[in-house]
């Protein structure tokens, strides 16, 4: 975890010298709000998994705490690249898929999304 936070500490400050790609299109908005509802969701479910159950990614690990700095550093990441990427509608639309079929297969086989 420890790991996590150093790379995203580095991504941080190595983009602040960037500049956004290009500005921001009513659909970028959108797919950027969609894939951060995913991944909220994906999170949510992750820590009812490890409250009932034994996370299967060994990233995160069996704690709530260590869930949270993964989804906290993944969101953070992502809306990171979102802004400085000058293709984001690929890298968003890539988050969306990879997160429809993580958040549609914890439902299939009853992780609950608890708010």
């Amino acid at each position: 975890m420890k790991y996590i936070i150093l790379i995203s500490f580095i991504i941080i400050i190595s983009s602040s010298c960037c500049y956004a790609a290009d500005k921001w299109t009513k659909e970028d908005i959108s797919y950027q709000i969609a894939s951060n509802t995913l991944l909220l969701a994906d999170w949510k479910q992750t820590r009812w998994i490890v409250k009932h159950s034994d996370e299967a990614n060994p990233l995160i690990g069996n704690s709530v705490g260590n869930v949270n700095t993964y989804f906290i550093s993944a969101i953070i990441l992502h809306n990171l690249i979102s802004h400085y990427m000058s293709d984001r509608r690929t890298w968003q639309l890539t988050v969306i898929c990879v997160e429809s079929v993580s958040v549609g297969l914890n439902i299939a086989t009853g992780v609950r999304i608890e708010f």
